[in-house]
């Protein structure tokens, strides 16, 4: 986490406790994970290999749907305290931000941009709640579950572990390169949305001015020509973020294909049992999702 990513962090008292809670949330929904896998293949494999009718399963399958409806609770709870954190701590910053303007500096403020201060307050604090309740949310899970997830399957397949864990660092580092340009990208557009809200603002504040000097329809057109650069820097940026998603997908779609191949030849050749081969072929493609759904985060 680099220097701003720890200064936010710092600043997140009033919903650190929710967020710790969000974190917590998203792991045991790594581990109902590998549970409800571990489950669905043993079940597959006895009901194929073995025979077994569906009232000798009806056990397993009760506690496959008790699992299913585990996790979709768990991720409604996810989202919940994560929003919930996001907008407690959104309120904490607008506080400490209407505190050190009006209290600690009050009519301090005739030297500074003033449609600077009016975007950082409004629209640059609103853009702190995908912050706070996506992407460090994801962070813990991405950092946990593809972890727990090869733990888990290298007893199973050694081979295909390996495969995972040999492909798996290959999508941090495109993230870290698309995420360069993205980043580029988002730079400029606030920059540029920096300087049309204080036009903008300028504008407002003298328009009397403006129009008794006939001087109204001029700043339409700086208005409009400022408005399209910064919809040509969105468009910019969200070009850069569809390609880090058709990266990311390509990266996990080979990693998957990968370990299918390989899991497919050992069940050929009878030296990977069904239930082993299953387990680790219904959590291959979750060992990349955490990654590719940072990475969506990020942007």
């Amino acid at each position: 986490m680099n220097e701003l990513g720890r200064r936010l962090l710092s600043s997140a008292g009033p919903g650190r406790r929710l967020l710790a809670i969000d974190a917590v949330l998203g792991v045991v929904s790594v581990a109902l994970l590998i549970v409800q896998a571990t489950l669905l293949a043993d079940v597959i494999s006895r009901a194929f290999l073995d025979g077994e009718s569906v009232a000798d399963l009806s056990g397993e399958l009760i506690a496959l749907a008790a699992l299913a409806v585990a996790r979709g609770l768990i991720a409604s709870m996810f989202e919940t305290a994560g929003r919930w954190g996001a907008i407690a701590v959104m309120s904490g910053l607008r506080e400490q931000l209407a505190t050190k303007l009006l209290r600690e500096r009050p009519g301090g403020l005739a030297g500074e941009q003033r449609g600077e201060l009016a975007t950082a307050s409004v629209q640059g604090v609103d853009a702190l709640e995908a912050y706070f309740a996506g992407y460090l949310p994801q962070l813990v899970i991405s950092c946990v579950g593809p972890l727990a997830i090869i733990i888990w399957t290298a007893p199973r397949d050694l081979v295909a572990t390996a495969i995972l864990a040999l492909t798996v660092p290959l999508i941090p580092v495109f993230m870290i390169l698309v995420g360069r340009a993205a980043r580029r990208r988002a730079d400029e557009r606030w920059r540029t949305l920096t300087v049309l809200s204080g036009h903008f603002l300028d504008v407002v504040t003298g328009l009397k001015t403006l129009r008794a000097n006939a001087r109204a329809d001029a700043q339409v057109a700086t208005i409009e020509r400022s408005g399209e650069r910064y919809r040509d820097e969105t468009i910019q940026m969200l070009r850069v973020g569809f390609l880090s998603a058709l990266v990311l997908e390509l990266l996990a779609m080979i990693g998957v294909a990968l370990v299918a191949a390989v899991i497919g030849v050992q069940l050929a050749a009878g030296d990977l049992g069904l239930a082993a081969g299953l387990t680790v072929l219904i959590l291959a493609p979750e060992v990349y999702m955490p990654l590719r759904r940072l990475g969506a985060q990020y942007h």
